[in-house]
């Protein structure tokens, strides 16, 4: 009897004090997401091929943001780099042009073209590109570093908290002789 009466105290006590610590914490959140693009089909035939360069893959690019009385902005985002190689060795850099046909974004949906007035702009080492800009690579510099930016500054974006963004970049490439 003694070690029940003992047994109910301690699981009071217990309770009681995991009610006080209950009160100082407010919930938070985490998100976690996953995003993939399914690439245009690569022909064997092409004679050159679109490939990485640096450490993040095409479709793994990070956009970060804030949310506060101003509005939603983007802080930063990855860079993704690419460069255009012959297809008979993979190791012979071609030169080409490539121009940028398309930006969508998405927010918990499908993808959709971008507004003329929408927020994103993508960035070519460090230049913004419009759509139809093109860009031109020599094949002893043909690294090209794209990345998201805001079109402005003081722009803010039109999302609201806990939104999941995707933005996507499409580039016609051409290599030349």
């Amino acid at each position: 009897m003694k070690k029940t009466i003992l047994s109910l105290v301690a699981l009071s006590v217990l309770g009681m004090s995991s009610t006080v610590t209950a009160g100082e914490y407010e919930t938070g959140q985490a998100s976690f997401q996953w995003i993939g693009t399914v690439p245009a089909k690569t022909e064997a035939s092409t004679g050159y091929q679109i490939v990485q360069s640096g450490s993040v893959g095409f479709n793994e690019g990070v956009m970060t943001f804030v949310n506060d009385t101003s509005g939603v902005k983007l802080t930063n985002a990855n860079t993704i780099g690419f460069k255009v190689m012959d297809d008979d060795t993979g190791t012979n850099a071609l030169k080409y042009k490539a121009e940028l046909t398309s930006i969508k974004v998405g927010a918990n949906d499908f993808a959709t073209e971008q507004e003329d007035d929408g927020y994103f702009a993508v960035l070519a080492d460090g230049e913004k590109l419009e759509i139809g800009a093109e860009i031109t690579k020599e094949a002893n510099a043909n690294v090209t570093m794209l990345t998201i930016a805001a079109k402005s500054e003081d722009a803010t974006a039109d999302l609201e908290a806990n939104e999941s963004v995707v933005v996507q970049a499409l580039l016609a490439v051409t290599p030349e002789a």
